[in-house]
């Protein structure tokens, strides 16, 4: 039994059945971790709430 190596491997095309290979797809040169998502969302809340209390409409 041969063994293929990584870049000898067959590849079949990404339409079939809508199903994606992900290994595939291209790195995003930005990566954020969810927590840093979670800490801007909740400055963000805490700084219009500032900015209401200040400046109220």
């Amino acid at each position: 039994m041969k063994v293929m190596s990584h870049k000898q491997q067959l590849r079949q095309p990404n339409s079939i059945a809508g199903l994606v290979k992900y290994e595939d797809e291209k790195d995003s040169l930005i990566k954020i971790k969810p927590m840093h998502v979670v800490g801007i969302c909740v400055a963000l809340v805490v700084m219009e709430l500032v900015l209401y209390l200040a400046m109220p409409i």
